[in-house]
């Protein structure tokens, strides 16, 4: 039995369709990391302090993601944020309630850290929210953050999802839509700006572009 114009152009459209949404979702999941890798090598930044670029080239380096940084009882914690229970979506509820009304009502930010992590030589990828600008325009110090628009057009993460970062000159190439990777020494210490406040700090030694999403810890 013979198919008819209809179905046949029925059925092309169906296969086109399903074969442009398999395609889009290899582009969505391998595309980045191809492009990472091509540009892998391709430094917009690295620091001036000789000793310091020395100590962490003969370093083992940790390449880590933002759920890294937080405690285990925190990560659990914001897992259970992203499927709530009933008792978890009622109480999430409640305290937006409480926010929506009471102005003087926050949620105690979280300032602890992972220990294990402080003094490793790591690379991390995120958005660079600028802090302090030289006279040419460069960045002198800024905050890297897991998502594009923390802390100018959405309120910050917790203190122990922001890395502080204090350059010895400046970055000249940035892009606060592009996400970049920075490599260097973490450390800890509370860094206290009007745009948020860090948990980390890091002593810079390179700055490269990061292509996907940076922050593995939130849903966007």
């Amino acid at each position: 039995m013979r198919m008819s114009s209809t179905l046949k152009i029925a059925l092309s459209f169906v296969l086109f369709f399903v074969i442009g949404v398999f395609a889009a979702k290899l582009y969505e999941q391998f595309l980045p990391s191809f492009k990472q890798q091509f540009y892998k090598k391709s430094s917009l930044y690295e620091t001036p302090d000789k000793q310091l670029l020395t100590r962490f080239a003969e370093t083992e380096k940790t390449p880590i993601s933002w759920s890294d940084l937080l405690p285990q009882d925190e990560r659990e914690a914001l897992e259970d944020y992203k499927e709530p229970s009933e008792e978890e979506f009622i109480r999430q509820i409640t305290e937006a309630m409480q926010a929506a009304t009471d102005r003087s009502y926050r949620p105690p930010p979280s300032v602890n850290i992972v220990e294990d992590l402080v003094g490793r030589a790591i690379s991390i990828p995120g958005f660079i929210v600028p802090i302090d600008i030289n006279e040419d325009k460069t960045i002198r110090s800024y905050f890297l953050v897991p998502y594009y628009g923390a802390c100018i057009h959405y309120p910050p993460p917790p203190p122990n999802q922001m890395i502080f970062v204090e350059l010895i000159d400046g970055f000249s190439e940035l892009d606060i839509r592009q996400p970049y990777t920075i490599e260097g020494f973490l450390g800890n210490e509370l860094f206290e700006d009007p745009l948020g406040t860090s948990a980390y700090v890091l002593d810079a030694v390179r700055i490269e572009k990061f292509y996907g999403q940076p922050d593995d810890a939130r849903e966007h």
